[in-house]
């Protein structure tokens, strides 16, 4: 031991060093284990971690990374624009075609019938007899009109359209800006109408009570009186003639001036159209539901 004593005795720079070094490594652990003390990684570092890191470890990380961060929100941001807030993300990232392709042909006639309070096998009748001559009478007149989403938002009436790729038509619910709901015999669900472009090349199918006959003047038939009676009912500029089943030249005047005011032909006879867009006007008649607040309204028509 004294030999020892002697050898550090002798070299005091030796000493003076490795208290200091013992001083250094004390003060660097108390700082790593204060709150706050991590050493900060150079900005280079950084970036090559973020580079390097796969993006499912970074996922687990506790804190995201910056650069996931922005990616995320921004396809968060896309997706809310795109699609019905409500509605589980997965659903509603399921593509047109697939979700199509689950429709139920006779699932969409029985809820078309439900919303009219008709028949559904008079309903499907009178559409298989559209181009029949002397069709058979159902008390349901059915009628395919050509047209696309302003013509269906104007008649404001539920009607079915045939989309491509599709297991059943479609039947068209409600509009909201941008935006049609569908029904495919299983769900509900909201469209963006861009999303439909490629399905759909216009015209629908609509039905209301009546006959399939075309009136015109001097006609008589109590459907005529029918008609009348309806036109007599509208809130807006209502018919004000005798309600009788003759169609008589001032009923036949109304309806001229009715045609024009919803941008038909005017030609003063009761077509299909004519007839649809009256029953459409009158009171009681099931119209298309508005958007709910539940859905984002999509950009474009």
């Amino acid at each position: 031991q004294g030999s020892a004593v002697s050898w550090y005795s002798s070299r005091p720079w030796l000493v003076a060093a490795v208290l200091a070094v013992v001083l250094v490594s004390a003060s660097y652990a108390g700082y790593l284990m204060w709150p706050g003390g991590q050493p900060e990684t150079p900005a280079s570092e950084q970036s090559e971690l973020l580079t390097e890191t796969p993006v499912s470890q970074l996922d687990q990380q506790s804190e995201p990374a910056v650069g996931t961060v922005d990616s995320e929100a921004a396809a968060d941001t896309e997706f809310s624009n795109n699609v019905l807030s409500s509605a589980p993300r997965a659903e509603l990232r399921q593509p047109v075609e697939q979700w199509l392709n689950t429709g139920r042909s006779t699932a969409v006639w029985a809820r078309w019938a439900d919303i009219w309070r008709l028949d559904q096998q008079r309903i499907m009748t009178a559409c298989e007899q559209i181009d029949a001559d002397g069709p058979e009478p159902t008390g349901v007149f059915c009628t395919r009109q050509p047209g696309g989403w302003n013509r269906i938002r104007q008649l404001n009436l539920p009607v079915l359209i045939e989309l491509d790729n599709s297991a059943s038509p479609m039947l068209v619910e409600g509009f909201q800006p941008g935006q049609v709901l569908l029904h495919n015999g299983e769900q509900q669900r909201w469209w963006r109408f861009n999303e439909l472009l490629d399905h759909w090349t216009g015209g629908y199918t609509a039905v209301c009570p009546g006959s399939m006959q075309v009136w015109r003047e001097d006609m008589q038939d109590s459907e005529i009186q029918r008609l009348k009676s309806l036109a007599a009912e509208l809130p807006e500029q209502p018919y004000r003639g005798l309600a009788d089943e003759n169609y008589s030249e001032d009923f036949a005047a109304w309806v001229a001036d009715f045609q024009v005011r919803n941008g038909l032909v005017s030609d003063r006879i009761l077509g299909q159209e004519s007839k649809l867009f009256l029953c459409a006007a009158g009171p009681g008649t099931p119209q298309l539901q508005a958007g709910s607040e539940a859905a984002l309204l999509a950009e474009g028509d």
